[in-house]
């Protein structure tokens, strides 16, 4: 049986990220074929 990644050992989500992924939900596009300038395309 292989070996689990050790989960609890996940690095932080960095400031930047959760910002970047705020920003996207403010939009209300999270389709990624809504448009060819969808912020997930």
């Amino acid at each position: 049986m292989p070996k689990l990644p050790n989960l609890t050992a996940a690095e932080p989500i960095p400031d930047a990220a959760k910002e970047e992924v705020g920003r996207i939900l403010q939009t209300g596009d999270l389709f990624r074929y809504s448009s060819d300038h969808s912020p997930v395309a």
